[in-house]
């Protein structure tokens, strides 16, 4: 959930928030705050800053990547919007290359074995 869904005070930008992270797990097949409970999945959610492994995200472009990091913005009023996210040139200029395909794969392999339980280490 959206840090400004945790203060109750939101709006269509959490949406973005929520796309984003879908958007993270389909690319590296895990979500990109975890932690050992529900508080401190949320602590992590307001405060820490959204990171790309490098063993995980070697094959996503740099374009996928900020994408992302836009989607996933703290302040809900510096995040992107939902139509220039569809605007985005990850969008514009998607082609999947070999390298890419060999990414969703293991992404693939990850995400068989995704469960609520991996959002709590």
């Amino acid at each position: 959930m959206a840090p400004e869904v945790l203060q109750n005070d939101y709006n269509e930008k959490a949406d973005v928030w929520s796309c984003g992270v879908i958007l993270y797990i389909l690319l590296c097949g895990y979500p990109p705050f975890t932690g050992e409970t529900v508080l401190e999945v949320t602590e992590n959610i307001k405060f820490e800053k959204v990171c790309f492994d490098e063993e995980d995200w070697k094959h996503v472009s740099n374009e996928a990547r900020n994408l992302v990091t836009l989607m996933l913005t703290k302040d809900p009023n510096s995040r992107i919007s939902a139509e220039d996210a569809l605007n985005h040139d990850w969008f514009k200029n998607a082609k999947i290359s070999s390298i890419e395909k060999n990414a969703f794969q293991e992404t693939y392999k990850r995400l068989s074995k995704f469960h609520v339980a991996f959002i709590y280490k």
